[in-house]
């Protein structure tokens, strides 16, 4: 099996990474989608669920090969898991506050914060006029998504300050939050890929996020809730979706170029919103989309 694959792959060589950028996309939008379908199931809950069977997985996989690392790179293993962990677990729950398209339209934003680190903190990347024309608008685009009060006024619509907005403008913030840590992430991943493998980045980012949500549900006092036999299928569709997405995606990056998978990757976006409409059957605010198409716009002229 794993020989014809291999030769398919070799001899479609440009559509195969195409495809595999595709279903990358659609697997993870399926899994924000499997989150909402889970209401009565805490975020933190979810990922404790994904992240036990994912580390099951990697367990399987390795076949108990334990490498050793000196201390550099396991300390940079250790920011990884944990910055990787706290942008999980804002990324969740953002999809429970916030429509799962928004989210991903936020959160795909990480290059333009990878490329401030390279221009500022680790000083291999410069700040050009381009970038900052770009980061501009993407944060106009931002702004659109939030919907603030002073942009609703200027607009001459009604600003209703309810629980409601406040639980958007927190997982907006969220979401935000999760591409910062995504971008993060990005940067020590480039300096452990040569070294490490990439199981043991796996596994230690599977750790975190196991222990993260355990303390919170422990800060929060939150009680736990013993999924129903529906939901228990949708957790597993969730961890599955999700291992199945992190496959697809090192895998066209792989075998296709960086940018045009990149830009394939964008199809994200198509998906969420695809959901959003036809399964979860939630209406879509006009500045939302524009604040997404002018997002995804400056994300495309990153990539090209």
């Amino acid at each position: 099996m794993n020989q014809l694959i291999q030769e398919l792959e070799c001899r479609h060589s440009t559509a195969i990474p195409i495809v595999y950028s595709l279903l990358s996309s659609c697997f993870f939008a399926l899994t924000a989608l499997t989150i909402k379908l889970v209401p009565n199931v805490a975020p933190t809950q979810v990922l404790y669920v994904r992240s036990l069977f994912t580390i099951m997985m990697l367990k399987w996989i390795a076949k108990d090969k334990i490498d050793s690392y000196p201390q550099k790179q396991i300390n940079k293993l250790q920011w990884r898991g944990l910055c990787g962990g706290l942008g999980t677990v804002a990324w969740f729950w953002a999809v429970r506050l916030i429509q799962s398209s928004e989210v991903i339209v936020l959160s795909k934003i990480s290059p333009l914060w990878t490329a401030l680190i390279a221009a500022y903190i680790t000083k291999t990347d410069k700040l050009t006029l381009k970038l900052l024309i770009i980061i501009l608008l993407c944060i106009i685009g931002v702004i659109l998504i939030a919907r603030p009060p002073f942009l609703l006024m200027a607009l001459g619509w009604t600003v209703d300050a309810n629980r409601e907005y406040d639980m958007h403008m927190l997982g907006v913030m969220l979401a935000l939050t999760s591409s910062i840590t995504q971008s993060i992430v990005q940067v020590i991943i480039s300096h452990l890929a040569k070294s490490v493998h990439q199981i043991a980045i796996l596994q230690y980012f599977s750790f975190y996020t196991i222990i993260l949500p355990m303390l919170f549900e422990l800060y929060n006092q939150s009680q736990l809730v013993f999924p129903t036999y529906q939901e228990w299928v949708f957790l597993l569709l969730n961890s599955a979706s999700g291992g199945l997405a992190q496959f697809f995606m090192n895998r066209c990056f792989i075998l296709g170029k960086l940018n045009k998978m990149s830009l394939v990757g964008q199809s994200q976006v198509l998906f969420s919103y695809f959901f959003d409409i036809v399964v979860l059957n939630e209406s879509l605010n006009n500045l939302s989309i524009i604040g997404s198409v002018l997002v995804c716009g400056c994300l495309v002229s990153v990539i090209l």
